[in-house]
Order: C-alpha cells, then sequence, then structure tokens
C-alpha cells in the first residue's frame, strides 16, 4: 500500500544520509491521520515528524478516491545531526 511504500522511501532517505530513522507509536496524532496507521519518526530518540494515512474525510473534502500517506519530517533536524 501507499504507507509502505512511504515507509520504505523514508528508510532509504536514512540510508543515503547515513541515520537511522525510527517510526514509533505515538498518543499525539495529527488530526489529519488515520488513528493506529500513524507513527512518529525519530532520530535519537527526539520526534522529527510523522507518517501515516491521510483520514477518509480529508480525502473526501479533496474529492480524492485512493488512499494517501503522507511523511511530514523535519529536515533541519536530520542535517543538523
Amino acid at each position: 500500500g501507499n504507507f509502505t511504500r512511504l515507509k520504505q522511501v523514508m528508510e532509504y532517505l536514512g540510508r543515503m544520509l547515513d541515520t537511522e530513522l525510527a517510526i514509533s507509536h505515538s498518543k499525539e496524532i495529527p488530526s489529519w491521520f488515520i488513528e493506529g496507521r500513524v507513527g512518529e519518526i525519530s532520530l535519537n530518540n527526539k520526534k522529527i515528524g510523522f507518517i501515516g494515512e491521510i483520514h477518509p474525510k480529508i480525502l473526501r473534502n479533496f474529492k480524492l478516491k485512493l488512499p494517501v500517506a503522507l511523511l511530514e519530517i523535519s529536515l533541519d533536524e536530520i542535517f543538523e545531526k
């Protein structure tokens, strides 16, 4: 699915930058993600973003018919490591 493909892109980015980006469960979930299909991205135990599938309500608002995955990450945090 889209989430799996996006996770692979994130892992590839981490390898290319010689850093390990980790995904973990988060209690703080942005409202645009589907609960249970979202993870917190961290670098050296510091939260730097989220990855997940967009909530169906938002997809309907934009008249999108296919699932959408989103990666939100702070590049500043990656390049300051």
